[in-house]
């Protein structure tokens, strides 16, 4: 079997978690690894990389001169420094969603992706997962449930940033940080892919008070309303917040003979009126065979076939409505 080489610049939470699935993919090898914190060389994902025959590089630009596919799972903030250095050596780039958080950011990354002439991908949640893309078939003109009419996203935390992430601090900062920008731009992703591009109607965004902020640790976004449509006037319903409860995600479509959602990040239910549903691929942990498949996704990209990975410039029109929202 044909494998290509991948780098990882960036091994945080969300990076050795990738790193991990990267590993048992076989049409991948993972070749060289870099994050200029040296602490992460102690990780079990980082160790297990090495043991495997990665390299821990003594940098960014290691990494890339040892890989043809790069992915960059650092802060948003360093996305353009790596994905420029990635696309002018003429590698590969699959990027950590946001694409950004600057707008002069983001156009110099489509810019660069531009002169590249090579594809790009961006690593939202939705753009592989077995539930995004069962729904897309579910829902539509000609579909068993028919055409959308409406769809809502409801988010809750209990805590922001999440107990996983707690030791990334840039999470709790409005710079870059909050679950705007980490979680609902998934969900926001899915619903223009399924609709087409999205406008704000109308928002309303709640930030923490000082004493809030030295309790909790966050200075980030606690809550959001928001209403957004479509070209074609279908509206998407938005309600986020932080505090209490437990951690959940909900994306629910109506149509015309039914409805679906998709909550928890990777449950899909179809209600065809007769309530709704389990539709599981299979009897394993839904997380566990989403980022398989990511994995292997990744690694049809890096070989030029079929794919559904979001490019950069799906991936500026995301971000483009989502710092709209923090506004």
């Amino acid at each position: 079997m044909k494998q290509t080489a991948v780098g990882v610049i960036g091994l945080g939470a969300v990076g050795t978690r990738t790193l991990s699935y990267l590993l048992q993919e076989p049409a991948l090898r993972v070749s060289a690894i870099w994050d200029p914190a040296i602490e992460s060389a102690t990780h079990e994902q980082v160790m297990k990389a090495q043991s495997a025959g990665a390299r821990f590089a003594d940098s960014a630009d290691d990494v890339v001169d040892h890989s043809d596919l790069i992915y960059i799972a650092t802060p948003p903030k360093f996305h353009r420094r790596y994905a420029e250095l990635v696309l002018e050596a003429g590698k590969l780039c699959w990027c950590e969603k946001p694409l950004s958080v600057s707008e002069v950011d983001a156009r110099a990354m489509l810019d660069a992706a531009h002169r590249s002439g090579l594809p790009t991908a961006v690593n939202f949640a939705y753009a592989s997962a077995w539930c995004a893309q069962s729904l897309q078939s579910l829902v539509g003109p000609g579909t068993s449930l028919g055409a959308v009419r409406g769809m809502s996203i409801r988010l809750h935390f209990k805590a922001w940033p999440r107990p996983f992430q707690a030791h990334a601090t840039w999470l709790a900062q409005r710079e870059e940080g909050g679950f705007v920008r980490e979680v609902l731009s998934h969900h926001v992703y899915l619903a223009q892919r399924l609709l087409g591009p999205l406008q704000r109607s109308s928002h309303a965004i709640s930030y923490p008070t000082a004493t809030q902020v030295r309790e909790h640790a966050n200075e980030t976004e606690i809550a959001l309303i928001a209403s957004l449509q479509s070209e074609k006037a279908i509206a998407v319903q938005v309600a986020a917040m932080v505090g209490g409860w437990r951690d959940a995600t909900e994306l629910m479509v109506f149509c015309d003979h039914g409805a679906a959602r998709i909550s928890d990040w990777y449950r899909l239910d179809i209600d065809d009126g007769a309530g709704f549903k389990n539709m599981a691929e299979s009897s394993n942990d839904p997380r566990d065979a989403a980022y398989r498949k990511q994995a292997a996704h990744i690694a049809d990209f890096a070989q030029g076939k079929p794919h559904t990975w979001a490019s950069f410039e799906d991936a500026w029109q995301v971000q483009s409505l989502i710092e709209s929202l923090l506004r």
